[in-house]
């Protein structure tokens, strides 16, 4: 189904009438920049009675940032000569749309949110997925098998003590994991004789959009430093770890990630102590839910984790950047 087959259906779920987006897409767009040309289509429709013009976002293009949306909505309103504007998108991520309504764009994400200011609104989140379980987020067992087999070698073909052992968690634990996985749809558990499997069918990049929304920031806290001896087995983390991978200019005060168990010991032999204020530091330390060498690149966190500490900052660049990263993770 196209976007524009998920608008109409979308549309009459929530107002009850229907809405003809393709016998409306006669509006001339020759005072639009061509790259608005290219990646919108331009229709003009009553929604409850009130006119509106839908720019839908074609579907061979890419995803965008709030910032740029922002920036599109403002070069539209001024070109079409024409306030009520309401950007029709794909299904992008929950934080991106929920930035989209702190800046006051209106827009639609056909099958899921509507936030028309002028008309109104709906903000309920819908999912086709199977229900939540108790909890939003996954436990950390089952968010770390997932990243291992999107990062660095599919579980299938591995016993859940084979997989255990790999990501460091105990039988027990990675067969919870397991039952946590399957109930949300992820994953299907399958016994070969003795041996158990956890089996993802389908793609890794489809996993990975399917449990990204459950995963959680593996910082758990974070401490200003200064070095008494030099660490050891420690990673570039934050935007560190970013402008690393990136463009993005690097924080002056570097960013490292240790799991949260090994922080004490070090702290307890002499390695580094706890500063009152960044000022006074020399790096930041990130104290981490899970070992961050597990799914390490190189001398950084992975990208993965490294976009589940980043995604809430409220930075354009940083957005932007993010997404590059995850371009180029070989899915």
């Amino acid at each position: 189904m196209t976007l524009t087959e998920k608008l109409t259906c979308y549309v009459q779920e929530i107002t009850g009438a229907s809405l003809q987006v393709d016998a409306a897409e006669c509006l001339s767009t020759t005072r639009l920049p061509l790259y608005l040309r290219a990646m919108y289509r331009i229709a003009d429709v009553r929604l409850c009675g009130h006119p509106v013009l839908l720019a839908v976002q074609k579907a061979a293009d890419k995803e965008k940032t709030p910032g740029e949306y922002t920036t599109h909505l403002d070069q539209l309103r001024t070109a079409l000569n024409h306030r009520d504007i309401a950007l029709v998108l794909p299904d992008i991520a929950a934080y991106q749309r929920n930035r989209l309504v702190q800046k006051r764009v209106p827009f639609i994400v056909p099958g899921r949110q509507m936030y028309l200011p002028m008309i109104l609104v709906d903000l309920r989140e819908r999912f086709s997925r199977p229900p939540r379980p108790r909890t939003a987020h996954v436990s950390w067992p089952a968010q770390v098998v997932v990243l291992y087999h999107i990062l660095k070698k599919p579980v299938g073909d591995l016993s859940l003590r084979e997989v255990a052992k790999a990501v460091g968690y105990s039988p027990m634990a990675l067969s919870n994991a397991g039952a946590e996985l399957e109930e949300i749809g992820v994953c299907e558990r399958r016994r070969s004789g003795r041996n158990c499997h956890i089996h993802f069918p389908g793609s890794t990049r489809d996993l990975w959009e399917k449990t990204e929304s459950r995963f959680r920031s593996p910082v758990l806290r974070k401490h200003w430093i200064k070095f008494s001896s030099p660490l050891k087995d420690t990673l570039k983390a934050g935007l560190s770890a970013l402008a690393q991978h990136t463009t993005i200019t690097d924080d002056p005060l570097p960013a490292i990630a240790v799991r949260a168990s090994a922080v004490a010991k070090m702290r307890a032999s002499g390695q580094f102590v706890v500063c009152m204020s960044r000022e006074d530091a020399e790096a930041g330390l990130e104290c981490w839910a899970y070992d961050p060498t597990l799914l390490a690149e190189g001398e950084t966190v992975d990208r993965l984790s490294l976009h589940l500490c980043l995604r809430t900052m409220e930075d354009e660049r940083v957005d932007k950047a993010l997404r590059t990263t995850l371009e180029e993770i070989p899915w």
